[in-house]
């Protein structure tokens, strides 16, 4: 591979030089040379697609090869990872979108588009143009939003400034980028000539009729390069490599571990009519046709075009990238996002259909917009150095006065010295921090404290290693109530049965803001109650004098959440935020970087920092640093990796070993280059997926629904749950249970109480993330969820009034494996953790693994094991061992259920356990842990430990904080100094004044 890549190499960098040497005066190649050349060589999506190792590898040879040019021509080439690598289609359009509008002077600050507003401050409009760039393999299309678009949740839009494309220092914007692989210029010929071919509707007796070329135009039947010989002979290239369609028949192979473990992607291939289980030979052929002919119907054309490339039912092959956007067709991005700035449309074959057609008279010479000419005006700034300034030494002594006199003068200089030494010595000061957790089930407060160090010219900053939890406060509605509850007053009961129009419910905006204000009181009151509880009276003057900033992030409890809500909600929680009650003397602000909703990437990535710090693992170490051979420093990573299992998602999180081969749909993030870490932290890359629907809550309504629709389990209307304890019974139904004293079961009708809900209200068709794309619906449909029936229907578990617990522990995780961790089709609104590279939590430890010790966390799966270890089911040091947890797992569950009279208890061979409604089905939570040990276990790397933990201890025998994302979500806004300086204390709470 290196020799191979050698010679293309040579060859690009003789070409190089042939270039510098034509074009560049004597003394501009003296400059160039003496300074170096930069190298930047990146890969579209001609390899975008290419699985396994090999595509990283060869970029590690370019990369050296670059570094290490031909002796004396003289130019120094250079490069890193950052500039030589594979990018991404959304990197290949925002850098077309970038030239196009820096080439056409529009990315600038441009006084004509600024303007000082009503509080005297400058603001600068974008006047930018979006871009359709069409290349060989795909599509990009790119453009920037106007100012108060409302987005669905599934939606990503890009701040060019947030994701560090554009300098702060211009007007800030938010742009679409989505790129489509198979919609290139030659891999959409390939695919259409495949599709169109395969359709009896356009061949006849072996001849396909192709609407899309010249009448009379004949050709052998298959997607090869076409020459045309100067007699007119219509020549088709048979070389496999030179067919269109080799890229994605490629992809469409069940070798490929994209196709063989993905039965979305498969689907995929098969609807193109590609069968990844045939030979590449035949994958490429078009079956029963040999000739090609054009009809040159171009509103026939058009219309297949559409349906075929455009806004196909299902995603063309490859295009998990623009699915991770939320987009499954280029036809759905105009449906979900849409723009009013100019656009321009590139590449090739694009501007050549207009031109062509121009030139032949068909078109006018000024069919285009006016795009202003390039400038390009380049201007130097050389700020002057600064002179270095010293200091006269004063005399050592005064001569010629009393020794009193010199007694008082030494006094008064060593006073002066004081006062010197305190304007040029830190100083420390407490201040507060609020997290407040929209989580699932509950909105809470919860109220750390950290000590700040402000020293001169060097700005304040946090020292992480003095957070600590002050308190956790009350337990309130959640967010998803929240929402649901407005829903119900404005747009109606079963809101989640029917199309509601959207729009209309703006004029209800003030009662959302009514409804978000009740909450945030409460809040807001716990919050100042925990501070006048914990706080010294000195703590209480530096806290008020320094303001509270606030992190309020909802997880997966709105998450899935469509329309324009949730933004809106969030928008006035941050103004409410912003003006706190007066009278209790603490500020509170916050802004929209802290108060959002939170990915699962995000919330998985947060509980992985706090375990690290907490744990002290995430520091410089000098004992995991050493100087290698050519005299650097380098510091190895000592990380844990983390499991946590919250209410309604799961979130995986492990560093990478050195090393470690990825197929190239797996996303790796690097702490420091994805902006967790700042760069002075040792480099680290971890893996980070979450999974809706895997919860503790969510996952019990999910299997309940499944398992009881399964023949298997079910008999004339019950259900044997083997997840339950025997004896247990209940209704047939995920809501809530509750257990009376008396020993009755009680399940609760209250619809907002069933662990269904938010899945069930995702799952339907008036939700344009199921109705558009087939992919979702067929999700919804696999866990047994009609999304065409009412919400009521999809709650309810058909011809099923009862379920009763078996307790055999074997089959009950067998079927949580089946149903939960490795089910065939991704669970319901999993596209996050699709677009990751994942489907499943059994694909996570199939492409990717760890040996670093793993932590899992969430108070049931710490519950799952603390509860044998408290019942001499398992011992107190517990190292993880699978023989040992399932033995126990098989005793502790399949012990009865019987009413001692004092209400219902477990029944174990030597002891007793009183059932309530959190252990009552705490079996599954069990099985849960043992699917994802086995998981983690037959990786190609295993994890040195598993230990289960809720909170880390600190030196004093007392926790630090919970583990979790609180600490986490703290950790990411202050180890970046600067930029926590600029928002917590340069703007602060005075902004909102």
């Amino acid at each position: 591979m290196e020799d191979s890549a050698r010679g293309l190499m040579q060859l690009l960098e003789d070409d190089a030089v042939r270039i510098l040497d034509e074009k560049l005066t004597e003394e501009q190649k003296v400059q160039v040379q003496a300074m170096g050349v930069p190298v930047l060589l990146c890969s579209t999506a001609g390899v975008r697609d290419f699985h396994d190792w090999y595509r990283e590898a060869l970029f590690v040879i370019l990369r050296f090869l670059i570094n290490h040019p031909k002796p004396g021509h003289g130019y120094k080439f250079f490069t890193n990872p950052e500039w030589t690598r594979p990018i991404t289609g959304a990197e290949e359009g925002l850098y077309a979108f970038l030239a196009l509008n820096h080439l056409s002077g529009r990315l600038g600050e441009d006084p004509a588009r600024c303007y000082v507003d009503e509080y005297g401050m400058k603001q600068c409009r974008n006047d930018l143009v979006g871009v359709v760039e069409v290349g060989g393999a795909s599509t990009q299309i790119v453009f920037p939003l106007q100012d108060g678009t409302a987005l669905p949740s599934s939606i990503r839009a890009v701040n060019l400034q947030h994701e560090r494309f554009l300098p702060s220092r211009f007007p800030s914007a938010d742009v679409i980028s989505v790129s489509f692989m198979q919609l290139g210029v030659a891999s959409s010929s390939g695919l259409f000539f495949k599709e169109l071919c395969s359709n009896a509707e356009f061949r006849h007796q072996g001849i396909c009729y192709n609407p899309c070329i010249f009448r009379g135009f004949r050709q052998a039947c298959s997607a090869g390069d076409v020459e045309i010989l100067p007699d007119g002979t219509i020549v088709v290239d048979e070389d496999v490599r030179k067919n269109k369609l080799k890229p994605v028949a490629t992809y469409c192979s069940a070798n490929n571990p994209e196709i063989s473990f993905k039965a979305m992607n498969e689907i995929q291939c098969r609807v193109n009519k590609i069968d990844p289980t045939k030979s590449l030979a035949e994958r490429l052929r078009i079956d029963d046709c040999f000739q090609i002919v054009g009809t040159g119907d171009f509103d026939t054309c058009q219309a297949q075009v559409e349906e075929l490339l455009v806004s196909p039912r299902f995603p063309l092959p490859a295009n998990i990238e623009a699915a991770s956007s939320g987009f499954e067709s280029v036809g759905q991005v105009f449906k979900f996002a849409s723009t009013a700035s100019p656009m321009v449309i590139t590449g090739g074959a694009m501007y050549a259909s207009i031109s062509t057609m121009q030139g032949l008279g068909l078109l006018p010479k000024d069919f285009q917009d006016d795009v202003p000419g390039i400038s390009r005006l380049l201007e130097g700034l050389f700020p002057e150095t600064a002179s270095a300034g010293g200091c006269a030494d004063e005399p050592a002594t005064l001569r010629g006065v009393s020794a009193e006199t010199e007694k008082h003068i030494s006094a008064g200089k060593a006073r002066l010295q004081d006062l010197r030494d305190a304007e040029r010595r830190c100083h420390d000061a407490w201040q507060a921090i609020v997290v407040i957790d929209g989580g699932s089930s509950a909105t809470r407060t919860n109220v750390f404290l950290a000590k700040t160090r402000s020293c001169p010219r060097g700005g304040r900053h946090i020292d992480p290693d003095s957070i600590r939890l002050l308190g956790a406060g009350k337990r309130f509605a959640g967010l998803r109530g929240v929402l649901e509850s407005w829903l119900d007053a404005y747009a109606g009961e079963d809101w989640e049965s029917r199309s509601v129009d959207s729009k209309r419910l703006f004029q209800h905006v003030p009662e959302m803001e009514d409804s978000a204000r009740g909450l945030m009181q409460l809040l807001e009151d716990d919050a100042v109650r925990i501070l006048d509880e914990k706080l010294t009276e000195e703590q209480k003057v530096q806290v008020q004098a320094m303001g509270v900033p606030v992190l309020l992030c909802s997880t997966a409890g709105v998450r899935d959440f469509h329309d324009w809500y949730r933004e809106a909600l969030f928008v006035i929680l941050r103004f409410l935020i912003n003006h706190p009650k007066p009278g209790h003397g603490y500020k509170f602000f916050t802004n929209p970087e802290w108060t959002r909703p939170i990915t699962g990437a995000e919330e998985g990535l947060y509980a992985f920092l706090a375990l690290n710090h907490l744990s002290g693992r995430l520091g410089e170490d000098p004992a995991r640093c050493y100087v290698d051979e050519y005299g650097m420093k380098q510091c190895r990573n000592d990380l844990v990796g983390v499991v946590e299992v919250g209410g309604a998602s799961t979130q995986i999180v492990f560093p990478l070993q050195d090393g470690t081969a990825l197929p190239s749909s797996i996303r790796a993030v690097n702490l420091q280059h994805e902006r967790f870490l700042p760069s002075r932290f040792p480099c680290a890359d971890v893996i980070s997926v979450s999974f809706m629907q895997l919860g503790v809550a969510s996952s019990s309504g999910l299997f309940f629904k499944e398992l009881c629709s399964n023949a298997e389990f079910r008999h004339q209307g019950i259900c044997y749950n083997p997840c339950i304890f025997r004896g247990f019974r209940q209704a047939c139904s995920a809501g809530d249970v509750e257990i009376l004293p008396d020993g009755t079961i009680v399940v609760d009708e209250d619809v907002r109480k069933n662990k269904l809900k938010p899945v069930a209200t995702s799952c339907s068709a008036n939700n344009p993330e199921i109705s558009f794309k087939a992919m979702n619906e067929m999700q919804c449909r696999e866990n047994k969820i009609d999304p065409t029936k009412s919400l009521a229907e999809r709650l309810r578990i058909d011809d099923c009034f009862q379920i009763v617990g078996t307790g055999d522990f074997d089959t009950c995780q067998a079927q949580v494996e089946e149903l939960l961790v490795s089910p065939r089709f991704p669970l319901p609104a999993n596209i996050e953790a699709a677009s990751s590279g994942f489907e499943s939590v059994g694909q996570v430890f199939k492409f990717a693994s760890t040996a670093s010790p793993m932590v899992i966390t969430g108070g049931a799966m710490y519950a799952s094991i603390s509860t044998m270890q408290g019942l001499g089911l398992l011992p107190k040091d517990f190292p993880g061992d699978l023989e040992q947890l399932i033995a126990a797992s098989r005793t502790y569950c399949s012990s009865p259920v019987v009413n001692s009279g004092d209400g219902l208890v477990i029944q174990l061979p030597n002891a007793e356990q009183k059932l309530t409604s959190m252990n009552y089905d705490l079996c599954k939570t069990i099985a849960l842990t043992v699917s994802l040990i086995q998981h983690m276990e037959a990786g190609e790397h295993k994890p040195s430990s598993i230990s289960w933990q809720k909170s880390v201890v600190g030196p004093d025998g007392k926790p630090r904080a919970d583990l979790g994302w609180h600490v986490g979500a703290i950790l990411h806004r202050v180890l970046f100094t600067e930029e926590w300086g600029r928002t917590a204390y340069e703007t602060g709470f005075t902004y909102n004044m």
